[in-house]
């Protein structure tokens, strides 16, 4: 297990500067942008006023560069408020970003390696 930013993680993340989005589904949806991402889960950004309770169960669809990886199953780790971006901050009306965990569970082979086609080739990005 490696040591990433003060946590304990079995992989390292991957920042994710592009428009890669995330979309939750457990009874509701949830979509948002991805931050980060590894082989055992990612996070996300949403605008929604209702946390996602931690250690609820659900399925997540990343949609990235063209490319969709649907129904991963996977569980709510944290789902806290995030900061607001500077350039929403003269804003009338305050959305409270929050920031949602998810780790992986089983992944079928193809979801594997569409997801690590994509972490290949962040990793090779981050290189040059």
């Amino acid at each position: 297990m490696e040591e990433v930013d003060g946590e304990r993680r079995m992989h390292r993340r991957v920042r994710v500067e592009e428009e890669v989005l995330a979309a939750l589904r457990q009874g509701f949806t949830r979509i948002g942008k991805v931050r980060d991402i590894s082989p055992g889960g990612l996070s996300f950004e949403h605008v929604y006023e209702d946390p996602i309770p931690e250690s609820l169960k659900g399925r997540v669809t990343i949609l990235m560069d063209g490319v969709r990886v649907p129904d991963i199953p996977c569980q709510v780790v944290y789902d806290i408020p995030a900061p607001i971006p500077e350039e929403y901050s003269s804003f009338i009306i305050r959305l409270q970003p929050r920031r949602c965990g998810v780790k992986f569970e089983e992944l079928n082979d193809e979801q594997k390696k569409r997801l690590e086609e994509f972490l290949a080739e962040k990793r090779k990005r981050e290189t040059l």
